[in-house]
């Protein structure tokens, strides 16, 4: 419920709304909020790289007490921004061709090698709602419906849990875990019909 209430709130902040704060961090980083018709995607770019968060990551980083007081925009906040932006960019074009190859990534291929994987397929053990849940997982990944970076923090979580052997019941406790409600409320493929809009950055937040 918080995170649909949060949601809400950013969509109802003016575009290219930006601020800064001090924060502990080791390098100066910025992260934007971009739209592109019912697409939304955040970016988080430093002096080395630009990469992709989920939702929940981004609100998490967003996240600041009331009185937290507001700093000037560092000196490379235009820098910080043209890369996020590049980056935005390159996704989105990326995200047409996903959809029509059907979870070309190899991150997602892995993990669909597993959901549809005998042993997962015919595991006794679940409810209908749990084999429901995977269908809907299954349906998400091959439809390109979530964030690279979700898949893959999902990929590493499998890799590290299950090096003795696959347990269905903690896969599932870990999709649960790791992959935020939300992504199911809509696919990237059932809404790319109105992702075709001009790219908006909505919000930035540098921090250093």
């Amino acid at each position: 419920m918080k995170t649909l209430i949060y949601l809400k709130k950013l969509k109802g902040l003016p575009k290219k709304a930006r601020t800064a704060r001090s924060y502990d961090k080791e390098t100066d980083s910025l992260i934007t909020y971009f739209r592109k018709g019912k697409l939304h995607k955040f970016y988080i770019a430093n002096n080395e790289s630009s990469e992709e968060l989920d939702f929940i990551s981004a609100a998490k980083s967003l996240e600041v007490e009331k009185d937290t007081k507001r700093e000037n925009l560092g000196k490379d906040y235009y820098v910080l921004l043209d890369e996020n932006k590049k980056t935005f960019e390159f996704a989105t074009l990326e995200e047409v061709v996903e959809i029509k190859t059907k979870g070309g990534r190899d991150t997602a291929i892995q993990v669909l090698k597993i959901l549809k994987s005998d042993q997962i397929k015919h595991f006794k053990g679940f409810t209908e709602e749990d084999e429901l849940y995977i269908r809907k997982v299954i349906n998400c990944f091959e439809e390109g419906g979530l964030p690279k970076q979700t898949t893959k923090t999902l990929i590493k979580q499998v890799n590290e849990q299950f090096k003795d052997g696959l347990n269905p019941l903690r896969l599932l406790a870990v999709l649960k875990t790791t992959i935020a409600p939300e992504f199911f409320k809509e696919t990237i493929a059932e809404s790319s019909a109105q992702t075709s809009g001009p790219r908006e950055v909505i919000l930035s937040e540098y921090s250093y």
